[in-house]
């Protein structure tokens, strides 16, 4: 099969998005599959489609599987689910009032995002063709509600991690202190006002913890943050870390945060929980589907929700409910192997 992958840019060593196309790239070439990239980075959409039109016209077999809206794709992942969505999702976990009153005049005005609508809206039109796959049935459902799109025309493949670089330790982890871990790129989209707040409010509670942040992104006013909240020593402000350092800190972790305001599947929950570690995320998460409540983790209905977190913070400072949970964790996220997704992908590209 010849393929090309249309994505806005190719960071192999990049988070999210990137890391996904990158590792997906190299399983289907080890099954004998022919995988050309193009980057939307620097184009128009006119020469972004005269390149995917070029591809199709020298390989007229071939597949397009994009990475975000693009006229010509055959196929197309919603890695970020309904940019609609998203964007409703962004305007709410802003703090401002006025933020939240100008972002939608703001983003009228924004010609990238208004583009990117436009674009969606055609691609999931039925006239266009395009196969569409989603990473959780929360994506599908909002698919078929906001597009009116049947389910034949959806696949739901959750992503897999890299089960050898995602593991539990070899020996229990806990060290008296509990150490929960935040995760991600979008500190205000993913909540980490909340993840700081949960984790004052754990302290109040003389419950001995402290927050790694782990991740790419502006942290001044996140630090101004900790200092007002008076948890500044009990935070560490981590960076954006390799794959390997992150598998690290989810061994040495006893809770993944992840209180986001939207996300559709991201793969930081099965990171975690393939390494034996327990997750508080919220029920706007696609990951929050792996969650049973109580035995793997925890789902709150909102971000916001800080006592909710700082219970779950609470559950995991006992040595013997993190030991079960850990374990159950473990038993979830070994079931979601990257190669396994991959094989998944294959096949739906190849049925086309």
């Amino acid at each position: 099969m010849d393929l090309l992958m249309v994505t806005d840019r190719w960071d192999e060593t990049g988070g999210g998005r990137e890391r996904y196309l990158a590792e997906l790239r190299t399983s289907l070439t080890r099954r004998g599959h022919s995988a050309a990239v193009l980057v939307r980075h620097g184009l128009g959409e006119r020469r972004l489609r005269h390149g995917i039109d070029r591809f199709r016209r020298a390989h007229p077999a071939s597949r397009v599987l994009s990475a975000r809206p693009a006229a010509g794709a055959t196929h197309y992942q919603l890695h970020s689910g309904v940019y609609a969505a998203a964007y409703a999702a962004e305007r709410e976990s802003y703090d401002s009032t006025l933020r939240r009153l100008c972002f939608h005049p703001a983003q009228r005005l924004n010609v990238r995002r208004s583009r990117l609508l436009r674009a969606e809206e055609r691609l999931l039109h039925a006239s266009s063709g395009a196969k569409l796959m989603v990473f959780s049935a929360q994506s599908r459902d909002e698919l078929q509600r906001m597009f009116d799109i049947s389910g034949d025309r959806v696949a739901v493949a959750r992503p897999g991690v890299n089960l050898d670089i995602f593991r539990p330790a070899t020996s229990s982890s806990f060290h008296g202190r509990v150490r929960p871990l935040f995760a991600g790129h979008n500190f205000v989209l993913k909540g980490l006002r909340w993840a700081l707040e949960a984790l004052a409010e754990a302290r109040r509670r003389g419950i001995d913890a402290e927050l790694v942040v782990a991740g790419r992104g502006p942290i001044r006013a996140f630090s101004a943050m900790a200092r007002r909240l008076n948890i500044a020593p009990y935070v560490r402000f981590a960076g954006a870390v390799s794959q390997h350092a992150l598998a690290e800190l989810y061994r040495s972790s006893d809770l993944l945060i992840h209180p986001t305001f939207y996300d559709p599947f991201p793969r930081v929950i099965v990171e975690a929980l393939a390494s034996g570690v327990p997750v508080v995320t919220t029920r706007d998460c696609g990951g929050a589907e792996l969650i049973t409540p109580g035995r793997n983790g925890f789902v709150v209905s909102d971000p916001r929700q800080v006592a909710a977190i700082a219970d779950a913070i609470e559950s995991v400072a006992d040595p013997e409910r993190r030991a079960v949970m850990g374990a159950e964790a473990a038993r979830t996220g070994r079931g979601f192997d990257f190669e396994t997704h991959a094989e998944a992908v294959a096949t739906w590209l190849a049925g086309a």
